[in-house]
């Protein structure tokens, strides 16, 4: 049986994950999206659900590679960034 399909992009739930780990909060006190009827668009577990499958399949590793490669592109190489070449 599955749970109703998730309202948010993945661009939004891989945004919530990061704010857990950034912050340390615990998942149950995640402040979800809500619709306009105040109704939550996600859960708090089915965040952790889809943390907790992208960390064993490698796709946050991913994610959080393409996006640190992105952020690297969109800016100009400082004087001495020995880091620059790690991505």
């Amino acid at each position: 049986m599955l749970g109703p399909k998730c309202k948010l992009g993945y661009h939004r739930v891989f945004n919530l994950i990061l704010w857990v780990l950034y912050t340390g909060m615990q998942w149950k006190c995640l402040p979800v999206p809500r619709a306009g009827d105040g109704t939550a668009m996600i859960h708090d577990t089915t965040i952790y659900k889809v943390f907790a499958k992208w960390s064993d399949d490698g796709s946050l590793d991913q994610a959080f590679i393409a996006s640190v490669r992105h952020l690297a592109e969109s800016m100009q190489p400082c004087g001495d960034c020995s880091w620059w070449g790690m991505f």
